[in-house]
């Protein structure tokens, strides 16, 4: 299972696991675990390339939608997917942090409740943790585009959680526990190259504000550490400046800013 977007908090997809695309052509690639989760076929346009063309290779072989990232440093691209048909639905940020030892160790000191507080997601958990995925990424491209079925949008998410209790698809899958239950969760993959990525991060409402997020983070910059990572990474949405405030206070730092479109035959 791999939705396309690549994130946390919210943004499922491009990048944070490996790709379920079919490499097709240079212009388009079909994305099969997409286009069976919504019911319709769907491609992302490869990187470079025209989105006029691949508006006409989607049109001559039946492709309902297409994905376009585009980097808000290329403007000339972005004019092309709007005379294209595109439709921007997202602001797409990475934000990146440096490990090491030191700063690992500093970062523990400051939630010393970190070990005691967090441990890993078992099955059971899951009850009480899916309905905390159904409200907390609602700020999601999948969310911002009408076409998108709410109810398989929310089904997309329940999904990522479920599959991350294991590998290969996530090395962490962590939670909290208020009252006896579970109230948060994030997950992370080891990338090539040693760089860990965050994958998904939620906390339930009744908690915010107690640092449920930043000890959750903290736990897996911690994980990462420990398992020799020398970055991690994380994406959020342009909208979500809650998520972005708390990967700043970790010690997160921009990387690079993209533009989602979306195009509907």
């Amino acid at each position: 299972m791999q939705p396309h977007e690549g994130g946390s908090t919210g943004d499922a997809g491009q990048g944070a696991y490996p790709p379920d695309a079919e490499p097709t052509s240079q212009i388009v690639e079909r994305l099969p675990w997409d286009s069976s989760h919504f019911g319709v076929s769907i491609g992302r346009v490869v990187a470079g390339a025209d989105p006029a063309r691949a508006v006409g290779w989607a049109r001559d072989r039946g492709v309902q939608c297409l994905y376009l990232l585009c980097d808000l440093q290329e403007p000339e691209m972005m004019r092309a997917a709007i005379a294209a048909g595109f439709v921007l639905t997202d602001v797409r940020l990475t934000f990146e942090r440096a490990l090491g030892e030191r700063v690992a160790r500093g970062r523990s000191r400051r939630h010393p409740a970190v070990a005691e507080a967090v441990r890993r997601i078992a099955e059971p958990d899951l009850g009480a943790l899916l309905p905390i995925v159904d409200a907390a990424h609602v700020r999601s491209r999948f969310y911002a585009d009408p076409r998108f079925d709410r109810a398989r949008v929310a089904a997309m998410y329940r999904e990522w959680l479920r599959a991350s209790l294991s590998k290969p698809f996530a090395d962490w899958a962590l939670t909290e526990d208020h009252a006896g239950a579970p109230v948060g969760y994030i997950t992370g993959r080891i990338e090539l190259g040693g760089v860990a990525r965050i994958g998904l991060l939620g906390v339930d409402s009744t908690v915010r504000g107690r640092g449920v997020g930043s000890r959750l983070v903290d736990a897996l910059l911690l994980e990462a550490s420990r398992a020799g990572c020398g970055r991690v990474t994380v994406v959020t949405q342009g909208a979500n400046i809650e998520a972005q405030r708390l990967y700043q206070r970790a010690g997160f730092r921009t990387r690079s800013v993209h533009a989602w479109f979306h195009w509907w035959a």
